[in-house]
């Protein structure tokens, strides 16, 4: 995937490169808009089909333009186990689509049913095309539900997912500390990704020792996101990830 990030770099007037000397560039691009890069082969990790209704986007369309455009592959990321048949639908459509199933961290607000892990059961067994459970994990800025009650939920789903075989996608924002915690207490058997990383170096390389890969998304272009850049210039580059987190994010 080398050359698909030098291609970004190339057409994103505000991605970096890391010099020979190890240190972050910027790249200094025309102020004319860019063509659009002829990207081949490239894998969309995260991204959420059954949001692209809610932003007004047809999903059809919106599939055959990506894989017209060079996509092979693209994992469609729950956030809820709702809208399953009809993402099973879409993967049965398009051969390089699959999907995760999880519960988002923001479900911390309901009560934690007993059947959590039955749900996700059927739903791993359902269809041939999932290959991951998530989007799982700790979001503190937004004060889901208790901290308590974002760590069972998901505590239980990285068990579920051990249990499934299935790697994790993980979701971490102003939580740092108490995700590292609770891989601690709860490894992922099959590793997994931490999803549109937002952290520093540090907590990236405590992710790694975890046997997680780190993904980067459009956040990594912002004009202030200098911590980000250099964390994502120092993940090995087998352990390093792209995606869209589509419809919600875009190179800025």
């Amino acid at each position: 995937h080398s050359g698909v990030v030098k291609t970004l770099v190339r057409y994103y007037p505000s991605c970096i490169r890391p010099s020979s000397a190890g240190r972050i560039r910027s790249v200094v691009m025309k102020r004319q808009k860019p063509e659009p890069p002829a990207l081949t082969d490239y894998v969309d990790t995260h991204f959420h089909l059954a949001h692209t209704l809610k932003k007004g986007l047809d999903q059809t369309e919106v599939l055959d333009r990506a894989f017209a455009s060079g996509l092979k592959y693209a994992i469609d990321i729950a956030t809820g186990p709702e809208e399953f048949a009809q993402r099973c639908a879409a993967a049965d459509r398009y051969p390089g689509l699959f999907m995760s199933i999880g519960y988002y961290p923001s479900r911390a607000e309901e009560e934690l049913s007993d059947d959590i892990e039955e749900t996700l059961t059927a739903q791993a067994d359902a269809h041939p095309k999932v290959v991951a459970l998530g989007e799982i994990g700790l979001d503190y800025h937004w004060n889901y539900g208790t901290p308590e009650r974002q760590r069972e939920l998901f505590e239980r789903q990285v068990n579920a997912a051990n249990k499934l075989g299935l790697p994790i996608s993980i979701h971490c924002r102003e939580a740092e500390g108490d995700l590292l915690a609770s891989l601690k207490r709860v490894s992922p058997a099959k590793g997994g990704v931490l999803h549109c990383f937002s952290g520093d170096y540090e907590f990236a390389k405590g992710c790694l020792d975890f046997g997680l890969n780190i993904s980067f998304a459009g956040n990594v272009s912002y004009k202030k996101a200098e911590k980000l850049r250099e964390a994502a210039a120092k993940i090995p580059e087998a352990s390093l990830l792209l995606e869209t987190d589509a419809p919600y994010l875009a190179p800025v």
